[in-house]
């Protein structure tokens, strides 16, 4: 019988890679409509990726100890609340700051 660290674990894999996805993806279609809004330049609404994925890059090799000393399981369940508080700075941001730190 499998666990249910093993059934709940892949779950979790896919939802963050479609979230990832869905995440970064929406700048393409409201970058101009999040630069109105926050009165910043275009180019800033999308450094707010090009800074996702360099947080990615430089966290990647603390985030893989993690998971070799704990599992996926809780790296995972915690990175997606870390995901959730980040959204939620950048869904109430209202300037860049508030918006680069989401």
């Amino acid at each position: 019988m499998r666990s249910v660290r093993q059934s709940i674990t892949p779950k979790l894999m896919v939802t963050q890679i479609i979230s990832w996805g869905v995440s970064l993806s929406f700048l393409g279609v409201l970058a101009l409509p999040v630069s109105a809004d926050l009165d910043i330049p275009i180019g800033v609404a999308y450094a707010g990726a090009s800074l996702f994925y360099g947080i990615g890059a430089v966290s990647a090799g603390y985030t893989g100890r993690l998971c070799d000393r704990h599992g996926g399981l809780p790296v995972l369940a915690a990175g997606s609340i870390v995901f959730m508080v980040a959204l939620l700075v950048i869904a109430t941001s209202q300037n860049a700051i508030q918006y680069l730190v989401g």
